[in-house]
């Protein structure tokens, strides 16, 4: 039996891994008892999991596509109103839009979604700027880069081995696993040219959408960066694996072959 790519520790290992959250529809991508200690896993699933997707941009994916849980629950994205200011990583903007739940639409139409209101001064203020507005505050790209980290390293793990404890991953280990309180480890981020959850003819009577795709690959031109890029809806977000603060251009060696760029996003001063 080997050691949790996170935490290190001997196990036990007595569950399977979904590298990719089983609430975005994975059922493939897995360890097999392997690789995540059980605390590990329940502790991501707890406090990574569950947050990026009911309470981030990530989530509001979910609700569009109605991906339900495995208990076959609808999803919910949770605009909920924060505490100003509570923590050491802020999780409130002023500018950001609150008291909004979002719900899957019932209907025939399948781009639709439902918006329950619950703070009533929110009202007026969606109707004058036609638009909700989601800032991603610090804690909201610190969890974003958690999450992806998480599947990043598991991915790793997956394809190289024991190689994933090589020392130019233990700092987005560490990241992954404990969080921080002070640098954030940048995000990588951009709005795809054609979103990937169209509807799609199978060669029948059946239509299907893509929920997400990845890629994890190195970039040998800058000093060899390990680079992880998820694509949901209409958006794509990344991790550098291997460097917490790479060289900002590196972002011009990432737009891939349909014109999908991506830019950095990081608070570099949040206390």
């Amino acid at each position: 039996m080997g050691k949790c790519i996170f935490c290190n520790s001997e196990g036990p290992f007595t569950t399977i891994e979904h590298i990719i959250p089983e609430s975005l529809g994975n059922t493939d991508d897995i360890l097999e008892r392997d690789g995540v200690c059980d605390s590990c896993q329940k502790y991501f699933g707890k406090e990574i999991e569950q947050y990026v997707l009911s309470k981030s941009c990530l989530g509001f994916y979910r609700v569009l596509l109605n991906i339900k849980t495995k208990k076959n629950r609808e999803p919910i994205f949770d605009l909920s109103r924060p505490e100003k200011n509570s923590g050491k990583i802020p999780s409130y903007h002023p500018r950001s839009d609150y008291g909004l739940k979002f719900f899957p639409y019932n209907g025939d139409d399948a781009n639709r979604i439902e918006v329950e209101i619950v703070e009533d001064e929110r009202f007026n203020k969606m109707l004058a700027d036609n638009k909700i507005e989601i800032v991603m505050t610090p804690y909201m790209v610190v969890n974003i880069g958690r999450f992806l980290g998480k599947i990043a390293l598991e991915l790793l793990f997956k394809g190289i081995g024991d190689g994933v404890f090589d020392e130019q991953y233990e700092a987005l280990r560490r990241y992954s696993r404990y969080g921080t309180s002070n640098e954030i480890w940048p995000l990588l981020h951009g709005v795809l040219k054609d979103p990937i959850h169209n509807w799609e003819a199978d060669g029948g009577d059946t239509e299907s959408r893509l929920i997400y795709r990845y890629s994890i690959f190195e970039l040998k031109r800058y000093q060899n960066l390990v680079i992880f890029l998820f694509d949901i809806g209409s958006e794509r977000y990344g991790i550098v694996c291997n460097q917490k603060f790479p060289n900002p251009r590196v972002v011009d060696q990432l737009i891939d072959v349909d014109g999908n760029k991506v830019q950095f996003i990081w608070y570099p001063n949040f206390r």
